[in-house]
């Protein structure tokens, strides 16, 4: 947060809709050291036309707070912040490039990309996904970029052309296939088509312990047919045998779900079981304990084996006193109703 009298200055000038206020603020932007100036830069990017749809700011505020002659001195502190290593900064330069700048910034964003891809995650991911977006403006000058990063390469072969926002389908297989998480995490968001051999390379990744790049295969397999899913499921370790099953989750009937949970006796699956019953809870509570488990498995196997109708039907109801309280684990509880 900016200090008191810059803030009262900050404010001062973005309340005004004039084109004078926006100088200034160019000129408080070159006061201020990170992280504070990157607050000045986001009202300058909400300033600078063509703006981004926004709901809260008038197009007439947009129109009269900007004017061309700020063009240039926007771009030479953009220029400067991608020349930098804070995620901030490089985001604010990347944007700004992407609106006003030209094709000769791409060496400058190639660049700032052989910086970034370095940097562990998740900064320098979040950077990463920032500086892709301008090259799409200038597809042709990034693919013919030079770089002796395989990784960036790999990265500049999966910007998006001839007006498209997804890439080549070769070269997001060869991504995906590629072992790296960063370039992976970039090609499920390129990828064109869902095929055969793209959801064989994305199911690899699945069970990774990157939350990103679990969320994008979570919605790139999300429409996969389920013949290949189905057969990764036997001899997949313990993590990605959970990522599997969340994806059948929602694409199987209960009991048939349930059958195929514990044939994967391990925490990560078990964590999975109680979301068939009725209420709420259990996300927010530890996992099971290793040694919890196998009684947790066999309690929901007797579910299987007793209650197939009703398991199918819908959520298991609990039932005070006769629901089988080994369902769940100590420190686990359902909100509603509550355990007896």
């Amino acid at each position: 947060a900016l200090a008191t009298d810059e803030d009262r200055a900050f404010r001062g000038l973005a309340a005004c809709p004039c084109a004078e206020a926006t100088e200034a603020l160019l000129r408080l932007y070159d006061a201020l050291p990170a992280p504070r100036r990157w607050q000045v830069a986001d009202e300058l990017l909400l300033r600078a036309a063509p703006p981004a749809p926004s709901t809260s700011v008038s197009p007439a505020f947009l129109a009269r707070s900007w004017s061309d002659r700020l063009r240039a001195p926007l771009l030479e502190r953009a220029r400067a912040a991608i020349a930098g290593t804070d995620p901030d900064g490089i985001a604010f330069g990347a944007e700004a490039i992407r609106r006003y700048g030209d094709a000769s910034d791409v060496p400058r964003l190639v660049a700032a990309l052989e910086r970034t891809v370095g940097t562990p995650a998740p900064e320098g991911h979040y950077a990463v996904g920032q500086l892709l977006w301008p090259l799409a403006r200038w597809p042709d000058a990034a693919v013919r970029a030079q770089t002796a990063d395989p990784r960036v390469r790999a990265l500049l072969d999966l910007v998006p052309r001839d007006g498209r926002t997804d890439a080549p389908g070769p070269q997001v297989l060869r991504a995906m296939r590629s072992g790296d998480p960063l370039v992976a995490k970039v090609a499920c968001e390129r990828a064109p088509a869902l095929t055969p051999e793209l959801v064989a390379a994305a199911i690899p990744w699945l069970g990774t312990e990157d939350p990103l790049l679990a969320h994008r295969l979570g919605r790139l397999l999300g429409t996969a047919p389920l013949s290949p899913l189905l057969a990764a499921l036997p001899d997949a370790p313990p993590a990605q045998a959970a990522a599997l099953l969340t994806l059948l989750r929602p694409r199987l009937p209960a009991d048939a779900w349930l059958e195929l949970a514990l044939a994967h006796p391990s925490v990560e699956v078990a964590t999975m079981l109680p979301s068939l019953l009725a209420c709420r809870g259990g996300g927010r509570f530890p996992p099971p304990a290793p040694a919890d488990v196998p009684t947790v498995s066999a309690a929901w196997a007797r579910v299987l084996a007793e209650q197939r109708d009703a398991l199918a039907a819908g959520r298991l109801a609990i039932v005070p006193g006769r629901t089988d309280p080994a369902l769940v684990w100590p420190g686990w509880r359902c909100d509603r109703p509550p355990w007896p």
